[in-house]
């Protein structure tokens, strides 16, 4: 359920494999499986881009001629040129997007030399900046030239982008079902209708409302922009303040001189109105620029302009929007002002300079409360300590020094005077030891508000936690302060606009009703969200969520069905749409064409798509009889609602956990009956590309049909299967898909090589007669069918490649090994064959040639999962000793044939053995069998290491000490034997500190005697017990 803005990427497609890999594994189990995949248009997004295609062409004419772009300059006049130019020009994108970042960084040092102050972008760079032209874009994602102008219709990108998905998908090897497909918007008046009955259901059961709302607002656009409208921001809410209004006292400072007669304030933005009964003074920033504004209401602020923006778009400015700016101010003008701040202990505070002070947060003004905020003591205390200081700034010492920390707030940790404290305990020495400020903030904030009890006040005696609303609310009522919201960080919309809060008419859905959250949350609980991680950012969501904007002005979508002068907004629009898929082939027959209506094989017109239609669909209410729609056909999409319906499996980018994922899990609890409600949920993160963010100028931006062309389809979804299972970190590694490619090949080549050997039956496992490579390797496979089974249902495809396609070949190159020229071709034949099946997921391709190379029949994803008994522990463990006990007699042999040299002088290597002898020990002394039982008890099996305190374990152990033999000079026997253990425990693990086998070592020596003999390359092996 893409949005339809561009060329479907390997972003894209890593998430899409989560749900493409496990719809082809659960066929393997024989289940029938719906994978739909559908094309969402609505919003913002492809308004905007469509817009902005439209000025340009109107600026720089059609075909156009950018100034900044040599190979589309104003030597190309015509389509055909430019058709001819398209790839040379496509080439010279990244060239022009690195001159273009220079170019800003040169302008702005120029400006810096200059002494002058603005913007890094400069007019003529923002205007011919090639990297943010919607032409160069499009024609990135291979737009042919003489279609880029057809762009100006919104409607025609959901025309070109949806079929060119399509063929992407069929490309990479989907197995989805394209004939559910379908775009949003009112462009298809099947889907159209459904979004229409889901919010007219949605109001019935009192979840969508009307009122005035605090919003993340374009004022470019005028209209609300939510996190799929934006730019940059996504997820970003209103921050609600306080505005404290202090009031400026005569004698004024010249600047404000002309309007102190008036009701003039300087307006404090904070988060803790609580604190305000010990304000001692009030900080601006120096450098700041501020502004004396009127704001309605008979009253000025002195505020800075990000603050007066976001007031006038909420109700405070003399006409709705508009800022009214008197008179600009400095910083330093300011300082010295005196005030009169609400609930304060002294009558007269002092304005007093700060350079941490923000103008893009808040205000611009901070009120300070130094028995409380680390920051506001530690500046306040530097300015009574250095008279310097002060005459640096103008301020005299009665505006400074009479001003102590006012206890207000007693907590358990920090005492009457938190702040002072608590900047003692975290050694803060002056204004600009951040680390330690921001740890001293953490700590007091936390204190104050969980464990704090006012000493002042109207409240005193109560917890702050439950009386700092009252506060507020007083502050409010008394006219003293008033109700302040700005982006909680920056948001700019996709027409580029700097976004604000705006106090709007809105539409909204009420996500903060007490008894569905606790429906959703208890949902939630129970479904597979494939770790607890993820199960924990969803409950997360779903308490944070409150009232969602979900009404729009303009944009692309479906007119809200009880106030259609608005749209209903992308994020609202794509919460159920699951369900359509259910009955979308039938209705509309997979058209995803917005020019024209296409009536599916059902036969059900538009306009018979009724509310009381989609009630019996979906919840089998009402008389079927009375739809004017033929029984048999209602029947037909009833079955196939309730047949697939509730989805099994949601697969998406993290990203979506902020917003999508937990508004359908609440739309859903809304609209369907419980049985219907979702069961599962994956996320994954992000995708890097050869560890880098994907991006054009770093030259790592990969298309899906460039993945396929690069690395074959194959190559490149056992890439996206290495890229990571989690929601931290996914990368996709071009090596390993270039090396999967190799690794195909060679496969195939193995396999033509198996069929040139002679023709063997298949052995019988239980057979006495079969060998022992033959035994342990059916259990080899036995294991890592069973496995890879596992891995696959916890999705998990990046272990399933470890253990289904690396270690399957190593373990076939360890059966060859082990059983020689006694190699059975119809194992050999058998062992590709499951590994195909248990890789057709995720290479698809590749498998139907090796399944039908190895007489498989049929086709490879028509096959059910290998069915194989559970394999034999103790045959995996000898197999796996066999192997080990090889490397390790490799290693000694390979010492004894290379001896180093002593005293600088080299050795003489000895010959070859032609015969050597392994020492099996059937048991161990008393002493030796506990330094096992104490080494395993302190062995981690991850890392194959053990715990540091091992040694002082072994030592202090009196029951072992007490049976040690005896040291032989320097030589401790304790310490040698755990030497000699800790070393084959690093190499082989947990089973060499057992100190009984499960199976008998010297019968797997004898009755290999063969492979001993040939992998240590001499001509007898005797094995003998101890």
């Amino acid at each position: 359920y893409p949005y339809m803005n561009g060329p479907i990427h390997l972003g894209h497609t890593f998430a899409f494999t989560k749900a493409e890999f496990q719809t082809r594994f659960q066929r393997t189990l024989g289940k029938r499986v719906l994978f739909p995949f559908g094309f969402h248009g609505t919003g913002m997004p492809i308004k905007a881009s469509a817009d902005k295609l439209t000025q340009e062409l109107a600026e720089f004419g059609n075909p156009p001629k950018f100034p900044d772009a040599p190979h589309f300059g104003k030597e190309c006049m015509s389509y055909a040129e430019l058709a001819n130019r398209q790839y040379v020009y496509k080439q010279t994108v990244e060239q022009l997007t690195k001159e273009f970042n220079e170019k800003q960084d040169a302008a702005y040092k120029e400006a810096q030399k200059a002494g002058k102050k603005g913007t890094k972008k400069s007019k003529a760079v923002q205007k011919t900046g090639a990297a943010s032209r919607v032409w160069d874009i499009l024609l990135a994602s291979n737009v042919d030239v003489s279609d880029i102008p057809k762009f100006v219709d919104p409607f025609y990108w959901l025309e070109y982008f949806p079929s060119k998905w399509s063929t992407a998908l069929r490309n990479f090897g989907a197995s989805v079902d394209l004939r559910r497909s379908f775009i949003t918007t009112d462009a298809n008046p099947y889907y159209d209708a459904f979004i229409r009955w889901q919010f007219k259901r949605l109001k019935d059961a009192g979840k969508l409302k009307f009122g005035k709302r605090h919003s993340i607002y374009s004022p470019k656009d005028g209209q609300t922009c939510a996190d799929h409208d934006r730019a940059s921001g996504e997820g970003v809410g209103p921050q609600e303040y306080t505005l404290i209004k202090m009031r400026v006292l005569e004698p004024a400072p010249k600047a404000l001189e002309k309007y102190v007669k008036k009701n003039l304030f300087l307006a404090a933005a904070t988060l803790r109105p609580e604190t305000m009964y010990g304000q001692t003074n009030c900080y601006v920033l120096p450098t700041g620029t501020y502004g004396v504004y009127d704001i309605g209401n008979d009253e000025l602020f002195v505020i800075g302009e990000n603050a007066a923006r976001n007031l006038a778009f909420q109700g405070h400015s003399p006409k709705h929007g508009e800022v009214k700016l008197l008179a600009k101010v400095k910083g330093t003008d300011l300082i010295g002002t005196a005030l009169s701040a609400p609930l304060a202990t002294y009558e007269r505070i002092y304005v007093h300079p700060l350079f941490s002070v923000s103008m893009t947060k808040g205000t611009g003004v901070v009120t300070s409360v130094p028995s409380d905020a680390p920051d506001d003591w530690a500046m306040l205390r530097e300015l009574q300590a250095k008279q310097p200081l002060r005459e640096k700034f103008g301020l005299t010492d009665e505006q400074v020094m009479p001003f102590k920390p006012v206890p207000i707030i007693k907590t358990t940790e920090f005492g009457e005077l938190s702040a002072v404290k608590a900047c003692d305990d975290f050694k803060v020495n002056s204004p600009n030891d951040r680390q330690q400020l921001d740890a001293a903030k953490d700590k007091v904030y936390k204190a104050g508000f969980y464990d704090g009890v006012f000493l002042v006040g109207d409240f005193k005696g109560e917890k702050v936690e439950s009386a700092k609303t009252k506060v507020r609310q007083q502050l409010i009522d008394q006219n003293l302060a008033l109700e302040y919201f700005e982006p909680a960080s920056p948001v700019r919309s996709r027409s580029g606009d700097d976004c604000v809060v705006c106090l709007t008419d809105q539409w909204y859905i009420d996500y903060a009703q007490p008894e569905w959250k606790e429906q959703v949350k208890a949902h939630v609980e129970t479904m597979d969200t494939f770790g607890e991680e993820m199960k924990l950012l969803l409950l997360q969501q779903v308490d944070r969520l409150h009232e969602w904007g979900c009404s729009r002005s303009f944009g692309l979508g479906t007119k809200l069905p009880c106030d259609e002068q608005y749209v209903i907004e992308s994020l609202s629009d794509s919460t159920i749409y699951m369900a359509y898929y259910t009955i979308a082939h039938l209705l509309q027959g997979g058209n995803t064409s917005p020019s024209k209506v296409v009536v599916g094989p059902a036969g059900v017109k538009p306009e018979q798509v009724t509310d009381e239609f989609f009630d019996y669909v979906f919840h089998g209410k009402g008389d079927k009889t009375k739809l004017g729609i033929d029984v048999k056909v209602i029947d037909q999409m009833r079955r196939e609602f309730t047949y697939w319906y509730p989805w099994n499996l949601r697969t998406s980018g993290r990203d979506l956990a902020y917003n999508h994922l937990p508004f359908s899990l609440f739309n859903h609890v809304a609209i369907f009956e419980q049985k219907y409600w979702p069961k599962g949920i994956k996320c994954c993160a992000f995708l890097e590309v050869d560890g880098e963010k994907m991006s054009k100028s770093r030259g790592n931006f990969l298309t899906t049909e460039d993945a396929v062309a690069r690395f074959s389809a194959d190559g490149a979804r056992i890439g996206l299967a290495d890229s990571g299972d989690f929601l931290d970190v996914a990368n996709f590694d071009q090596t390993v898909a270039n090396g999967a490619v190799l690794k195909l090949y060679t496969w195939i080549d193995s396999v033509e090589e198996v069929l040139k050997m002679k023709d063997t039956a298949l052995p019988a496992i239980d057979d006495a007669n079969t060998s022992f490579a033959d035994r342990a390797f059916e259990n080899v496979q036995r294991s890592i069918i069973a496995d890879v089974k596992e891995m696959y249902e916890k999705m998990l495809y990046r272990d399933v490649l470890k253990r289904g396609f690396y270690e399957y070949f190593t373990q076939r190159e360890r059966y060859l090994m082990a059983a020689g020229d006694q190699a059975n071709k119809a194992v050999l034949l058998l062992s590709h064959q499951r590994q195909a099946q248990l890789l057709a997921p995720i290479a698809p391709h590749t498998m139907e040639r090796v399944w039908t190379m190895t007489g498989g029949q049929g086709l490879v994803v028509n096959a059910l999962y290998p069915d194989v008994p559970a394999a034999d522990p103790v045959a995996l463990l000898s197999y796996e000793h066999l192997h080990d006990s090889l490397g390790v007699f490799r290693k000694k042999l390979d010492d004894y044939l290379n001896p180093r040299a002593r005293k600088g002088k080299k050795v003489e290597p000895p010959s070859p053995p032609k015969k050597v002898t392994i020492k099996v020990c059937l048991s161990y002394p008393a002493w030796q069998e506990m330094v096992l039982d104490i080494a395993r008890s302190k062995f981690n099996t991850e890392t194959k290491s053990f715990d540091k305190d091992i040694i002082a374990d072994l030592r202090s152990n009196e029951e072992l000490q007490k049976i040690l033999p005896p040291k032989k000079g320097k030589k401790d026997p304790m310490m040698m034997f755990f030497g000699g253990v800790k070393n084959l425990a690093a190499e082989v693990g947990e089973r060499v500190l057992q100190s009984k086998l499960a199976f008998d070592e010297q019968k797997l020596f004898v009755s290999n005697i063969a492979v001993l003999k040939s992998q240590l390359n001499v001509d007898e092996v005797e094995v003998v017990t101890v």
